[in-house]
């Protein structure tokens, strides 16, 4: 019992930085945008 306890965290520790990874780089991603229109709108 006491070893799948560890697993199950180390899986949920996983997925957890795995998802943080991503909504960090979706946000990134985002600003991008965000300063590429900013530009655009800038220039006309």
């Amino acid at each position: 019992m006491g070893q799948q306890c560890v697993s199950t965290t180390g899986i949920t520790h996983v997925v957890t930085t795995f998802s943080d990874q991503l909504q960090r780089s979706e946000q990134a991603a985002a600003r991008r945008i965000l300063l590429q229109l900013r530009v655009a709108r800038c220039r006309r």
